[in-house]
C-alpha cells in the first residue's frame, strides 16, 4: 500500500497475502478507522516495510503504482505485481522487466481481489471477507460515492455474506464515526494523514483528505490548518496545495469543503471549481457534492492548470 495506508491499502494488502501466499506489509500506522476495522474482525495489525528484518525477494503494489507514494523500502527492481484502481500517473513506477498489473476504473482495490478471488476459485475467510467489505465501505463511502459502480455492489453483498454482517450500515456508521476522531492528531498530521502529491507538466500540487462526520469541527480549526499547510507546501516542494474536509454523515449526502487556503491556491481552486462559494468569513470554500479526489477533484485541478499554461 501507500505511504499514508487508508483502509483500503491495509485490507488490500491482506487479502492479497492470503490469496496468492505472501506477507502484508504496510508504510505506516493505519488510521484510527483501519485499527477499528482490524479489531471489529480481529485481525492483527501487519508489520511495517521498514521493520522487516530480511528485504523480501518479490513485491507486489496494491493500491496504488505511483513513485511518490512508493515507501523507500521497496526495491524497484523486485516489484512483480500491481493490483489497483486508480489512473496511470505521470510518475508511475517504472520496473525493469514487464510485471502482472491489474488495474481496473472500479471503487476499490477489494473489489478487484474479490474478482481475483472468484477467478481463482478461492473463497476468502471471514475474517478476510469483513476487512474487504470494509475497504469498499470506506473507498466507496457505503456505495453513495461516485466512483462507486455495480462490481463494487456486488462484491459487497457477496463479501458481507462469508463475513457474517447483516447490517452493513451499522459497519459504516461505526467506520465513519471511527474515521472521524481526529483530536490525537496535530493539523500538520491532519494534513498527511490522507495525502498525496500530483504532477501537472511543471506543476507539482498536493492534496489531503479528511472524511468526517463533523465537517464543522475542521473547519473550525482554519488558521492553525492553513499554517499546517504552508508548512507541508514548503517542505515538500509543492506549488499548489489543497485540504478537502467531506461530510460523511449517514443521514446527508456526502458534500465537501476546501479548507486553510492560500490566496494562490484559493484563485487555481476558484478556476476548477466554477461552482464553489464562500464558507464562513475565512478562506474556505464550499464546492458541492463532490466527493473523490481520484474522480473529481484532481481531474478539475489538473484541467485548470493545463487550461492556464495552453
Amino acid at each position: 500500500g501507500h505511504t499514508a495506508p487508508d483502509t483500503d491499502a491495509v485490507c488490500s494488502a491482506i487479502a492479497a497475502a492470503h490469496l496468492w501466499g505472501g506477507t502484508a506489509v504496510i508504510a505506516n500506522t493505519p488510521n484510527r478507522e483501519t485499527m477499528w476495522v482490524l479489531q471489529r474482525f480481529g485481525v492483527p495489525v501487519p508489520p511495517l516495510a521498514r521493520e522487516l528484518s530480511t528485504p523480501p525477494a518479490k513485491w507486489a503494489l496494491v493500491d496504488h503504482a505511483s513513485e511518490s507514494q512508493l515507501p523507500k523500502e521497496v526495491d524497484k527492481s523486485r516489484i512483480t505485481m500491481v493490483v489497483d484502481h486508480h489512473k496511470v500517473s505521470e510518475d508511475q513506477v517504472a520496473t525493469q522487466a514487464p510485471i502482472h498489473v491489474d488495474t481496473r476504473p472500479w471503487g476499490c482495490t477489494c473489489t478487484i481481489l474479490t474478482y481475483r478471488y472468484s477467478q481463482l476459485g478461492v473463497t476468502p475467510p471471514p475474517a478476510v471477507a469483513g476487512l474487504m467489505l470494509s475497504a469498499i465501505v470506506s473507498d466507496t463511502l457505503n456505495a453513495r460515492g461516485p466512483t462507486t459502480t455495480e462490481h463494487d455492489k456486488a462484491a459487497m453483498k457477496y463479501l458481507a455474506g462469508i463475513a457474517g454482517v447483516t447490517d452493513v450500515n451499522a459497519l459504516a456508521k461505526g467506520m465513519f464515526l471511527a474515521k472521524s476522531e481526529l483530536s490525537h492528531l496535530t493539523p500538520k498530521q491532519i494534513v498527511l494523514q490522507d495525502f498525496k502529491t500530483f504532477a501537472v507538466g511543471g506543476s507539482k500540487f498536493g492534496w489531503g483528505a479528511v472524511e468526517t462526520v463533523e465537517p464543522k469541527k475542521m473547519i473550525a480549526m482554519e488558521p492553525r490548518l492553513r499554517d499546517a499547510i504552508s508548512e507541508v507546501k514548503l517542505a515538500k516542494g509543492l506549488r499548489y496545495c489543497f485540504l478537502s474536509v467531506t461530510d460523511i454523515s449517514p443521514d446527508a449526502e456526502p458534500h465537501s469543503f476546501l479548507v486553510g487556503l492560500a490566496a494562490e491556491d484559493r484563485d487555481l481552486a476558484s478556476r476548477a471549481f466554477p461552482q464553489a462559494t464562500s464558507y464562513t468569513s475565512g478562506s474556505a470554500l464550499d464546492i458541492g457534492r463532490l466527493t473523490s479526489r481520484k474522480k473529481q477533484f484532481v481531474p478539475a485541478v489538473t484541467a485548470a492548470l493545463r487550461q492556464g499554461s495552453a
